[in-house]
């Protein structure tokens, strides 16, 4: 399977969250796994800043942490949503290089809408 194809097939799962973000916030990046989790807000933030879709960790601490020896800046529940709308929590990581974050995380949809 060739990384073009895995890539593909990421873009479209729904249970996985996989987003890139640059150092300031802006999404570079999402599958429609993390576009769901934005729900209605989805359609603008593709370039937009989205650090107030971080509710725990806050994106601010995530930029303040520093990497381990594999990158990574967070494992474990990360709350996402909006504050006055749908908030979401997941297992995921996010990891960190010198120009961008990347998270990814799992969830479960019919469990999540359940609750």
């Amino acid at each position: 399977m060739s990384v073009k194809v895995l890539a593909e097939d990421m873009a479209n799962l729904l249970t996985i969250a996989v987003a890139r973000m640059d150092n300031s916030g802006l999404l570079l990046e999402a599958n429609a796994g993390f576009m769901r989790l934005l729900g209605k807000a989805a359609a603008h933030a593709l370039g937009g800043d989205i650090t107030r879709f971080f509710i725990q960790p806050a994106f601010a601490d995530l930029a303040a942490a520093t990497p381990n020896e594999q990158g990574e800046v967070y494992q474990g529940l990360l709350t996402l949503g909006e504050v006055t709308g749908k908030i979401r929590s997941l297992r995921g990581r996010i990891w960190r290089t010198a120009d961008e974050f990347r998270l990814l995380a799992e969830f479960d949809i019919e469990e999540l809408e359940r609750v």
